[in-house]
């Protein structure tokens, strides 16, 4: 039983009732205290980033496109009548670019990992790190606490192309790459937070609803800070041909909103995030505060005329639950970013919600909708509409909703609402609240399964203290740093060129306060903006005079160079409220993607294609074979190319690999006996390399109309395993004034080049490169360079009796390519491979020639840190006959490999490393595990030996447990030691790993014995 409260005196009571009191007022202020968001990202269509969407809401544009080639075939699924089975009615939606590229070293994720990675988690990843980058909150700073993710997604598109694949190619990253929990997973999982983390999908509300329940969560101190996002990627044709089905999408592919040519809606992809704090808390930490929203509501319309059905008076609901949760009057709102989809049955519901609820009202209340410009995002489409909003708050301004050319006959007009069908400025009528009237709206969007939601934004009026700049301070330091070296000079370029407007000390606060450190780094010391753009530029210009103040901050910046931790608050006076917008960190971002085409069967081993039923001819190509009798579009060609005697003239590391220029005469040859003319080979990706078995190597040529009258084609192997795709390619018709001769090559032969080139030493040079050519493929007869240009004489290969059968014989072609090589720097001769080549045109071989006069040029990419070369072949009167342009070369140190199978490989091919007792000593042994653990981590985690720094965390890698396990049987089996699985819980380098492994071992063999002998031999390399 609860004693009794008792007060002596009068005063006592008066003291207690006065607390509680303002515990009452306290629990009361933090359950309606406005939500501060400090920062944002996008990705949305026509509009990489914030800036780039606010220029296309302003500039009024329309970002709907045609279907990208590489998503599907859009004329094979589109029909212009409605409702046909398998169809769509309109080939035209809003995509993004490159949703098949990724950094996954940026983001600690191997290559092996990413491709099965759903490309919505990647676009999560990149645009949670541009948002924290616009809060200016470095992401290391925040490891730890309790911070929330909630993200709206709903599609599965990505799933959908893996399932397509052989069940053999499932691997151990299917689950946790597709899950939707494991994309909100994921963000906390990278940025190291501890607070509640939460995928949503309530359709195309997720993303408003994860707003809703961010709020939430803040206001009831779950979290200290919150992450919404929302993601949709369009990337099968099946969820369109459904929507088609059901009438939802627009004919003409456009989001006509409320107007009378409204015929539904036209989908759309990308990604949006925001970072929320509360209010108190954003103040205190001196966030930027863009605006606030001052209350949310979600519900749901029940039993209404159908699923899919809106319900008006749950709309109205919805909306009047945010505006008493904000404790405002539908009179306070200025604007609404409506749901507005631009279908005939929501866009009057939606409308009358919004007359019932603001009808008592003299001035007109604003509408328009984000879909007109970047269409419908589903599970990203709340976040998108919040993102305009908090950015027309921002600029002071409405942006014009598009396609309103005539207002619908089914909406009441005589409400007071109007359709925002021009850019206007944002204007306020005179009050006393911080000297004007707050600018205020709400956001809606309505999920098709019935969830509603809706979110009132308010601007923030800044106090006195937080407008002030920061105060200029003369000589300043300027940090930069990036994970890469070639991302490091990226975004100095970026700097150079893309300052915003701001002072010197503002943009020294961004860059030094509110960005992370990484590893490659650099200073500029200037004293005022112009002076850090020329030393951006030029870090040798205009050299500072000695003062004290410059060789404090020249030996500061050494330090950081040198990896020292700054105290940079210490350095930098300013607050985040005070920063500026500066260039991102580059991502360098590489193809990760599944193998989408599922090559054909035939009843049983190669040989068997010889008695099945064929539309071979009698041309046989080598590299060709014959054509297979398939139902269906795809047409595919399949051959055993280990019956092609002279591949094994081409080696890498005495290993027979099929040459790059093997897969362009694949599919020049192919297009041949299909189109009967020549084709142009377009964005060729050369994905894995093919070892060329002498036993037997079977191989399909998989060729699939597309809508330009050209073909997609796939060169796929099959070994032990299931089928791999090892090159894609386009094949378009040639562009003949693509062989016009450029002006480098006309220069090139202005003069004679000043420097001979031996043939022999040339092929010496490639040998001890571990290129290793045969006589087929040593066709360089001279060679020379003249400054960044090479000129070559090539003679046509022995095997080239068959020279009908050929368009470009790969021989002949791989010596043109061979030039490039003694364009290399000294110091670069290293193993350098093709990844890719941009396209390739030529003409007609005619057989009378007998050699090719080939010039070549090789530029550095330091975004990507390639070499990428142009080649043109010429007949000996100089006239053009092939061009190669974009050759990309990427450096290689590890040997190439397949990943199915680098298990067997690694056992064939490994020598025991033995007992440390047979080695002369410690340092020498411990050397040789050293080297053999990088290697294995290379293989397991499928990157470069390089990649594989020795004294950096595994995870920082993307080594995770499934790897770790791998490891941990690699490392046990070879070295005959238990590895512990603790081990990799600690987060330790593959140094540090090993040296405890062979401490722990050690110590047993010790406790076993009863010796205390010296622990020596951890003591050398590790």
């Amino acid at each position: 039983m609860t004693e009794p409260l008792r007060f002596s005196t009068e005063q006592q009571v008066v003291d207690a009732l006065t607390k509680a009191s303002q515990r009452l007022a306290d629990a009361r202020r933090k359950r309606d205290e406005p939500i501060a968001v400090i920062g944002m990202g996008c990705r949305f269509p026509g509009a990489d980033g914030l800036d780039a969407f606010w220029n296309l809401l302003s500039d009024g544009k329309c970002a709907i496109g045609r279907v990208p080639s590489d998503r599907w075939d859009a004329e094979a699924f589109t029909s212009p009548q409605p409702k046909v089975p398998g169809k769509m009615i309109t080939d035209r939606a809003g995509f993004i670019d490159e949703v098949d590229q990724f950094d996954s070293r940026f983001f600690e994720i191997t290559r092996r990992e990413a491709s099965s990675l759903d490309p919505q988690h990647r676009l999560l990843l990149e645009t949670a790190w541009r948002t924290l980058e616009h809060a200016g909150i470095p992401v290391e700073s925040t490891a730890g606490g309790r911070h929330g993710v909630f993200v709206g997604i709903c599609s599965s598109d990505y799933l959908a192309l893996l399932n397509k694949t052989d069940l053999s190619t499932i691997d151990a990253y299917r689950g946790t790459g597709n899950a939707h929990g494991a994309a909100a997973g994921r963000l906390s999982y990278f940025m190291k937070w501890q607070g509640p983390s939460m995928a949503i999908d309530t359709a195309c509300s997720s993303s408003l609803v994860a707003v809703h329940q961010a709020i939430a969560s803040l206001r009831g101190g779950e979290c200290e800070m919150a992450l919404v996002a929302g993601v949709n990627l369009i990337l099968t044709p099946g969820l369109s041909i459904n929507l088609s089905q059901a009438g939802m999408l627009s004919p003409r592919g456009l989001c006509q909103a409320f107007a009378a040519s409204a015929d539904g809606f036209v989908r759309g992809e990308g990604c949006g995030a925001v970072l929320l704090k509360r209010l108190s808390d954003a103040i205190h930490d001196g966030d930027r505060i863009v605006c606030c929203l001052s209350g949310s509501a979600v519900n749901q319309d029940g039993r209404s005329n159908g699923l899919t059905a809106p319900n008006g008076l749950s709309q109205q609901d919805v909306i009047r639950a945010a505006l008493k949760r904000s404790r405002l009057t539908p009179d306070a709102i200025d604007y609404i970013e409506a749901h507005g989809t631009g279908t005939p049955l929501g866009d009057p519901i939606e409308m009358r919600a919004l007359g019932e609820v603001f009808g008592q009202r003299e001035r007109p209340l604003l509408v328009g909708s984000v879909k007109t410009n970047i269409g419908h995002l589903e599970g990203a489409a709340g976040v998108a509409g919040l993102i305009k909003t908090c950015l027309s708050l921002q600029n002071q301004a409405l942006p014009q909703h598009l396609h309103f050319d005539q207002p619908s006959d089914h909406i009441d007009w005589s409400l007071p609402i109007e359709v925002t069908n021009r850019y206007r400025d944002w204007k306020t009528e005179t009050a006393a609240v911080c000297e004007r009237q707050l600018r205020r709206a709400g956001v809606s969007s309505f999920g098709f399964g019935g969830t509603n939601a809706h979110v009132i934004v308010e601007e923030y009026c800044p106090t006195a203290t937080d407008e002030s700049n920061v105060s200029e301070s003369g000589l300043t330091i300027v940090k930069l740093s990036a994970k890469t070296e070639t991302a490091l000079e990226q975004l100095t370029r970026q700097f150079a060129c893309s300052l915003p407007d701001g002072s010197l000390a503002q943009i020294a606060a961004t860059a030094n306060l509110g960005r992370d450190d990484f590893q490659f780094r650099r200073f500029v010391i200037a004293a005022s903006r112009e002076d850090l753009v020329l030393r951006l530029n030029d870090p040798t210009s205009s050299a500072e005079p000695q003062t004290p103040r410059h060789k404090d901050l020249l030996s500061l910046g050494q330090r950081y160079v040198a990896g020292e931790t700054i105290d940079w608050p210490a350095v930098t006076p300013g607050r985040r409220s005070q920063m500026v917008t500066l260039p991102g960190h580059p991502f360098v971002r590489q193809r990760c993607w599944v193998t989408t085409q599922k090559p054909h069967e035939t009843t049983g081993p190669v040989e068997s294609t010889r008695t099945a039923q064929t539309l071979a001819t009698s041309e046989s190509h080598p590299l060709l074979g014959s054509r297979l009798d398939l139902a269906g579009k795809a047409i595919v060609f399949e051959s055993d190319i280990a019956q092609v005697d002279y591949l094994m003239d081409h080696r890498l590391r005495d290993e027979a690999i099929f040459p790059a220029t093997g897969y362009i005469e694949q599919g020049l040859a192919a297009a041949q006996r299909i189109a009967g003319k020549n084709l142009g080979v377009r964005d060729l990706q050369l994905l894995r390399p093919l070892p060329v078995n002498e036993s037997g190597c079977r191989v399909q040529v998989v060729l699939e109309p597309d809508y330009s009258g050209g073909y997609r084609c796939s060169v796929q192997h099959r070994g032990d395993g299931p089928w791999q795709e090892h090159a894609t390619m386009q094949l378009r018709d040639a562009d003949h004034e693509a062989l016009a001769i450029a002006n480098w090559n006309a220069a090139s032969s202005a003069a004679v080049p000043t420097k001979q080139i031996e043939i022999e030493k040339h092929y010496a040079s490639m040998d001890a490169m571990g290129i290793q050519y045969g006589p087929t493929f040593r066709g360089l007869q001279r060679l020379s360079v003249q400054g960044t240009i090479a000129c070559g004489e090539v003679a046509f290969p022995p095997s080239m009796a068959d020279f009908a059968v050929y368009s470009l014989h790969p021989a002949l072609l791989d010596a043109c390519f061979q030039v490039l090589a003694a364009l290399m720097p000294g110091d670069q001769h290293a193993m350098w491979l093709p990844v890719s080549i941009d396209r390739v045109d030529h003409e007609s071989l005619k057989p009378s020639l007998t050699k090719l006069h080939v010039v070549g040029r090789l530029l550095r990419d330091e975004t990507s840190d390639q070499w990428i070369g142009d080649i043109q072949l010429c007949d000996e009167t100089r006239n053009v006959l092939g061009n190669v342009r974009g050759l990309h070369l990427q450096r290689f140190a590890a040997k190439p490999r397949q990943p199915s199978d680098h298990r067997s490989r690694r056992s064939n091919d490994s020598h025991p490393l033995g007992h440390p007792a047979d080695y002369a000593d410690a340092a020498t042994y411990e050397s040789k595990l050293l080297d053999f653990a990088q290697r294995t981590v290379a293989e397991i985690a499928e990157i470069d030996v390089d990649e594989v720094l020795l004294d950096a965390p595994l995870t920082s890698l993307g080594i995770d447990s499934i790897m770790a396990i791998e490891l941990q049987d690699v490392l046990e089996k070879e070295i005959d030691i238990q590895v512990s699985m603790e081990l990799f819980l600690k987060d330790l380098s593959l140094r540090a790993l090993l040296h405890e492994v062979l401490s722990a071992h050690r110590s047993n063999d010790a406790q076993h014995a009863g010796s205390s002998s010296d622990d020596a031999w951890v003591e050398g390399a590790l």
